[in-house]
């Protein structure tokens, strides 16, 4: 089915809802809210290579399910929702799968704050290099950034995973705090970020990435029954997204550290050897939990644009749970209605929220009336 988009860009932008008028380089959320519509079917359990297993909602008796709720920018005038606003921004004849996703308009949101590289690429594309993402920050930005990891499945054109034998240490607080935060995870051999291509990158089919990322030694407790999801078996060694790259469309390259202040005086070395780029190439920093990034931005480049997201969970849960009676936590053979949301679920919208956020340049996202 084609999506037909209901306004122009400009003209959405123009409907008073969608900013903040009070406040520049502000979106407000004060009269956002969920409406009952369909399921988006952007990917489900088998299909969602990145998922942990934690956030999965198998078997979850609950309906409508989380999926089939959308979140509005206004729920006085529920007919768009934030999905609507992005696809609107693709100013494109190009009438696809990127577009009805809403890549097409996450990049072009971002290619606002592209900046000239430190150094020449030795490959550029289209003349530009790519535009460079960095989420820093706990779970909730990793479910975003594995929501847009399976949402986007078919447009993934390279990244790296950690991998490594199944006895890591988890990257839990208990743990950081035990061993010297992070610098003996920086020097342990047996922690490696491996191309994608070489753990069964995404290629369009379900269960392409066999097992998926994150098994671990308890991962089929997550499962009804303790089972895997169709023709997966448990894996030898663990993958992980504490440190994480996806590119997509050869375009837009997207980091995820988890728990950046963790790294203790070594994230620009995480940043440079582990993930392959310099911090004076990152274009926009997403983050939450006060992340501190401990980087020296160059005085010849500006410094990236910063979206504070530390507000947008709790207020996307306490709505729907207004709207809807619940807030979907995970629930699953392990979790009962946990502090994470359902995959697929609110950190979909979360995603259509930060595009959208963006395109406004906006840097705090508020409930400001």
């Amino acid at each position: 089915m084609t999506h037909q988009k209901p306004y122009t860009w400009v003209a959405m932008l123009a409907i008073e809802f969608a900013l903040t008028p009070s406040r520049v380089n502000s979106i407000s959320l004060h009269h956002g809210g969920w409406i009952y519509r369909h399921d988006r079917r952007d990917y489900d359990l088998n299909s969602c290579w990145l998922m942990k297993p934690r956030y999965n909602c198998m078997g979850d008796t609950r309906r409508p399910l989380a999926a089939e709720w959308w979140y509005v920018p206004d729920l006085t005038a529920p007919e768009n929702t934030w999905r609507d606003l992005l696809i609107a921004n693709t100013d494109t004849d190009v009438n696809d799968h990127a577009e009805h996703t809403g890549l097409r308009g996450a990049i072009r949101a971002c290619e606002r704050y592209q900046q000239q590289e430190s150094k020449p690429a030795k490959a550029p594309i289209n003349g530009k290099r790519m535009i460079n993402l960095l989420f820093a920050g706990d779970s909730h930005l990793r479910q975003m950034f594995e929501a847009m990891a399976c949402r986007w499945r078919d447009f993934v054109t390279g990244g790296t995973l950690v991998t490594g034998p199944l006895d890591r240490p988890a990257m839990s607080n208990r743990v950081l705090g035990k061993r010297g935060k992070m610098k003996r995870f920086l020097n342990r051999s047996d922690t490696i970020l491996s191309p994608i291509e070489q753990i069964q990158r995404p290629d369009n089919a379900p269960n392409a990435m066999n097992p998926p990322c994150h098994y671990s030694l308890d991962s089929s407790s997550y499962y009804k029954g303790g089972q895997f999801p169709p023709k997966q078996e448990p894996a030898e060694e663990m993958c992980t997204d504490d440190l994480a790259r996806i590119e997509y469309l050869d375009t837009l390259r997207i980091y995820y550290i988890f728990r950046s202040y963790a790294y203790e005086g070594e994230l620009e070395t995480v940043l440079r050897d582990y993930l392959g780029v310099d911090p004076q190439d990152i274009d926009i920093v997403v983050h939450n939990e006060n992340q501190n990034l401990d980087i020296k931005w160059s005085s010849t480049n500006r410094s990236p644009h910063f979206l504070d997201f530390s507000d947008v969970r709790g207020i996307l849960q306490k709505q729907l749970q207004r709207d809807a009676g619940t807030a979907y936590g995970a629930t699953n053979a392990k979790m009962e209605d946990d502090g994470h949301p359902c995959l697929p679920g609110i950190p979909d919208d979360e995603i259509d929220v930060l595009f959208v956020a963006l395109l406004t340049e906006s840097e705090i996202i508020t409930t400001a009336r």
